[in-house]
């Protein structure tokens, strides 16, 4: 999933999709509010751009980030690097 109720990545990050920046447009975060958001990466680590249209809410990535959290309407955030994954 791509957001649900604020959480970005709610299934975590594909592992195809580690190093691959990208983008996600308009993804509602609740009955009155959408997110877009892209994923640039910084060598190991993502870091995240975003911006809320309409009610806000607190966003988070409990999957991708567990420390990571914010209400701003826009920002920017690097995430920590995502576990390894098994050779």
């Amino acid at each position: 999933l791509l957001c649900r109720s604020g959480k970005l990545l709610a299934s975590g990050l594909p592992a195809s999709w580690r190093g691959q920046h990208f983008e996600v447009f308009d993804v509602p975060t609740g009955p009155g509010g959408t997110v877009s958001y892209a994923v640039r990466w910084h060598g190991e680590r993502p870091a995240v751009l975003w911006e809320q249209q309409g009610d806000r809410v607190t966003l988070t990535a409990p999957a991708v980030d567990p420390s990571w959290s914010s209400d701003a309407e826009r920002g920017e955030a690097l995430w920590q690097a995502p576990e390894r994954l098994p050779a």
